[in-house]
């Protein structure tokens, strides 16, 4: 997103949020939301479609075959909530069909550890490393053990 866009997008929601808040939104609405929606009439979203949408994000698969988490699927149908709410508000629907659904239980997400070293080698592979880390803007590696010189 643009700055000029997240600055506009903070002067109409009148909210505080950062940048990167803001392109997380936009990466859900392009990835999740819309590709769902898209089709959708306002009107025509009810309580069982929002459901229906979450029980797609938990059947959801990424390019890497890893699932979504309960957090992101939590998050992503917040923002439904919020869009809907918002829609609401402005009386274009009656009410938020998404209001009052649960949130899927976290306790259970996966903790996050340490890169082990095959990770880090194929994260940081010399041939890809233009392709992964573009503008190399990211040393973020402290190791006795890993010592990576970029070009």
């Amino acid at each position: 997103m643009a700055d000029s866009d997240w600055e506009k997008l903070k002067q109409y929601l009148g909210q505080n949020f950062t940048k990167r808040t803001a392109d997380e939104y936009k990466s859900a609405l392009k990835n999740y939301i819309i590709p769902f929606f898209k089709d959708c009439k306002l009107r025509k979203i009810d309580r069982a479609l929002v459901e229906k949408f979450r029980s797609h994000l938990i059947a959801y698969t990424r390019e890497n075959g890893q699932q979504l988490s309960a957090n992101t699927i939590n998050n992503i149908v917040s923002i439904v909530s919020v869009m809907l709410q918002e829609a609401a508000r402005l009386e274009y629907i009656h009410r938020n069909p998404a209001r009052g659904i649960g949130k899927l239980s976290t306790r259970d997400t996966k903790k996050r550890d340490i890169l082990t070293r095959k990770e880090a080698d194929r994260l940081f592979e010399k041939s890809k490393i233009n392709t992964i880390w573009p503008e190399r803007k990211h040393y973020v590696l402290k190791s006795p053990n890993l010592f990576l010189n970029f070009p």
